[in-house]
């Protein structure tokens, strides 16, 4: 009987070992470009807006109504370290981006940049911001928010819709 199942399953392990892995591909870049005077942005076929380099994002760098119909495909934003600033409405109504990573550099966060981001329900906001301007998470679908400094001056508005 040992004889038996060691046998049918050195027999399954060989038809296993001749089928193929499931190929694995990786993340397409389906956009690029400037997003500030020395910021650069990839969007990949996941969804993942990575921003990098160092200074100050444009404002309006990602709004819909301002010709960037890819808006609608950023699910997840990641800022990397040396951006200091997201600019007004920034983010605009991307209603289907549901995570932002901010990193330690980031000092301010402007007017309106993440307003009508409808899928985005949790945030951690780094102890390097120093100020979050007017309705920066406005209708938002933000229900937990993690603030690392309290001394970050907070404007009017900020979540409010939320």
């Amino acid at each position: 009987m040992k004889k038996r199942v060691l046998s049918l399953l050195l027999a399954v392990l060989i038809v296993l070992a001749l089928v193929p892995p499931a190929e694995v591909r990786a993340a397409e870049i389906v956009q690029e470009g400037k997003c500030g005077n020395n910021a650069a942005f990839t969007l990949d076929s996941n969804g993942v807006l990575t921003i990098s380099g160092m200074g100050a994002i444009y404002s309006y760098a990602f709004e819909p109504e301002r010709d960037k119909p890819y808006c609608g495909d950023i699910q997840h934003v990641v800022i990397q370290s040396g951006i200091t600033e997201i600019g007004t409405c920034s983010f605009y109504n991307c209603e289907n981006i549901s995570s932002v990573t901010l990193p330690n550099t980031l000092t301010k966060i402007g007017f309106n940049s993440f307003y009508g981001c409808t899928a985005l329900a949790n945030l951690s906001i780094p102890k390097g911001i120093v100020e979050i301007s007017d309705y920066a998470f406005g209708n938002t679908g933000l229900t937990k928010v993690s603030l690392a400094n309290p001394n970050t001056i907070l404007n009017g508005g900020i979540f409010s819709g939320c």
